[in-house]
């Protein structure tokens, strides 16, 4: 996931028939009508560098209530020919806790588009590693590795038509399952992706709902011999602000969004700073990540190469 950190725990996706981001097929409601439903329905949530650490304790919570998600179709949107660096800033200590890094290559036998993200301590050592690789005309997801070089666990995802093969290693220790593909979940690796190819059918007074399915979750779930569906989170998303802000690129107009979950008891249970997360993007396209906040970090973008 571009721009975002990850700790130890994995996420990863389910997606169409043959992986195909084609077609969305987004329920998008009022937000009059979606506050009506909000206390009744289930819950989701996510980000391009969340704690999932954090994220843990709303799937505990998940887990507790035993709800399953709905869900709706998706997209994405990658700009290979830009590599970019953001800083983690930390609100309450005034200082830079960190660094990530996003680039692209092209895979000489396959032609396959693989996407770098380095995540990097405050001392600008390396940390982390994610790779994802795009088909050739970039419409279809092929594979997600995650390697944290400080715990030594390594994550691969492959997809096909009908399932996703998840294998994760930590040292010596090995764990590896399927899941079923499903047509309308949005990965975790690519939600600031998913967010960028929907920018442009939102409006304000509209929300966009989505579920999330987050693999490193499943992997816990499977360790525990609990079921993998538990690891499917119901989201929603809407326009908190539009306004024009100074960016590296000079004064741009923006668009910030906000994720929450949409079960009632899920936000009433959880502190905002973990269960609430906001994306700022470029309105102009190709929507340029600019700052993904959660809690006291925001995540903000610092050059474009």
């Amino acid at each position: 996931m571009s721009g975002l950190r990850q700790s130890r725990t994995r996420f990863s996706l389910s997606l169409d028939s043959d992986f195909s981001f084609k077609n969305p097929g987004l329920e998008l409601t009022t937000i009059e009508e979606t506050s009506l439903i909000a206390g009744t329905k289930s819950f989701g949530k996510v980000v391009p560098c969340f704690h999932q650490r954090r994220f843990y304790l709303v799937f505990f919570l998940f887990l507790l209530i035993g709800i399953e998600a709905m869900a709706s179709d998706f997209q994405f949107h990658v700009t290979p020919e830009i590599s970019r660096k953001f800083r983690h800033w930390n609100e309450s200590k005034k200082e830079v806790t960190g660094y990530t890094t996003v680039s692209y290559i092209r895979e000489k036998n396959t032609d396959c588009l693989i996407e770098l993200s380095k995540n990097l301590g405050k001392d600008r050592k390396v940390f982390s590693e994610k790779k994802l690789w795009f088909s050739p005309d970039l419409s279809r997801l092929i594979r997600y590795e995650e390697s944290d070089l400080r715990t030594d666990m390594r994550t691969i995802n492959t997809y096909s038509t009908d399932i996703i093969h998840t294998e994760a290693w930590q040292k010596d220790e090995k764990l590896e399952f399927d899941i079923q593909v499903r047509h309308d979940l949005v990965p975790f690796e690519i939600l600031p992706h998913f967010l960028q190819s929907q920018i442009h059918s939102l409006k304000k007074d509209t929300i966009l709902k989505f579920s999330l399915y987050l693999p490193a979750i499943a992997t816990e779930l499977k360790n525990k011999g609990m079921p993998l569906s538990w690891s499917k989170l119901e989201m929603k998303a809407s326009i908190v602000a539009m306004e024009k802000l100074e960016t590296i690129l000079g004064q741009k107009e923006t668009i910030t969004l906000q994720l929450e979950a949409t079960s009632f008891l899920i936000n009433a249970l959880l502190p905002k700073d973990k269960s609430r997360f906001r994306f700022t993007f470029m309105k102009e396209a190709p929507h340029h990540l600019l700052v993904f906040e959660e809690g006291e970090t925001k995540t903000i973008l610092d050059e474009l190469n």
